[in-house]
């Protein structure tokens, strides 16, 4: 998900946009991750104007001697308003999702199938779980404020609930899994310290 940060503050800097201002994200492959062991990894966002004012972007980082470039992420950015804020009944979706997991109970879920997240990336504070849906509510930790628009750790616990979907579903089911790919990201306004992010299959 930081990938998904870079894009957009990458864009929004060669476009002389607002910072803050809205965009879409289309087309997102996350082709490799980016392994960071005892020494810091220079990484590179590349940006490609096309003719119908859309940008893509694809971020690489060096290969060993001699190597082509690793690819890490590509996309295509659109500067500008694209989708437009839908507002949600907020109590009607808690009262749907009766079910509920505190962050200790979820992120003990998480480590069962492998997944050990540092506290900097355990934003879900609570999550309610309905028929097919959940609504996760998620905080961002202290210490990691920053100036960003897309924040990844909110980002991250905004795909890390998808595993209350998994929630009680049976054996074969809550495995670790990493997304590929995103179709479509719409970015109304910058992440705040306090949100709700709604999953449905």
């Amino acid at each position: 998900v930081a990938y998904l940060e870079m894009a957009r503050a990458a864009v929004a800097q060669a476009a002389g946009m607002d910072p803050a201002g809205p965009m879409r994200l289309t087309n997102v492959v996350w082709a490799r991750l980016v392994v960071v062991a005892h020494t810091s990894v220079p990484v590179r966002i590349s940006l490609y104007p096309e003719d119908d004012g859309r940008i893509a972007f694809e971020i690489t980082s060096a290969a060993a001697e001699g190597g082509e470039a690793l690819l890490h992420s590509q996309g295509v950015a659109v500067a500008g308003p694209a989708g437009t804020a839908e507002t949600l009944d907020l109590a009607a979706l808690q009262a749907q999702c009766p079910q509920q997991l505190d962050a200790q109970q979820c992120y003990a879920l998480f480590a069962k199938i492998g997944l050990a997240y540092g506290a900097r990336f355990q934003s879900i504070r609570q999550l309610h779980l309905g028929q097919r849906q959940v609504l996760a509510e998620l905080v961002l930790p202290a210490g990691i404020e920053g100036q960003y628009g897309l924040h990844p750790s909110m980002m991250d616990g905004a795909l890390q609930a998808s595993i209350g979907l998994a929630w009680g579903a049976g054996p074969g089911h809550g495995r670790a899994a990493l997304p590929f790919a995103l179709d479509e990201l719409d970015v109304l306004a910058p992440c705040s310290q306090w949100m709700w992010a709604g999953v449905r299959p």
